[in-house]
């Protein structure tokens, strides 16, 4: 019999090696940090996925370059990569067509990303 899969995003490398350098050893200071970005993150996705619905190369651009680091700051490398494909694509005006299939590309791993990064916040508060 041939059993379906169901498809579940990749497991995200999160690495919190900057963080934790950064912060000294302190795990108030991590989840504090961590706050942020569960807090501010959806929303500059939400605003990005909105410019890309209307075409708003420009403000694609911003946004992709706010929030690329800090992606680089929870250490997910593929995820930094892909905001800087899409600020280059939407700054330079090639591949336009492209941006909105790489942006609902990664929004699986995102999804994750928050989800496995809420958990290891947990860990580290208590």
């Amino acid at each position: 019999m041939n059993k379906l899969k169901s498809v579940q995003p990749a497991e995200p490398e999160i690495s919190l090696a900057y963080l934790k350098d950064i912060a000294d050893g302190s795990q108030e200071f991590m989840v504090e940090m961590i706050d942020i970005f569960l807090h501010q993150t959806p929303a500059y996705l939400a605003e990005l996925e909105k410019s890309i619905e209307n075409k708003d190369w420009s403000t694609v651009a911003e946004i992709a370059h706010k929030v690329r680091p800090t992606f680089t700051f929870i250490g997910v490398d593929q995820l930094t990569e892909n905001m800087a494909s899409i600020e280059k694509k939407a700054r330079s005006g090639g591949d336009l067509s492209t941006i909105s299939k790489e942006f609902n590309g990664v929004k699986p791993l995102l999804t994750r990303v928050f989800e496995k990064l809420a958990e290891m916040r947990k860990e580290l508060a208590q």
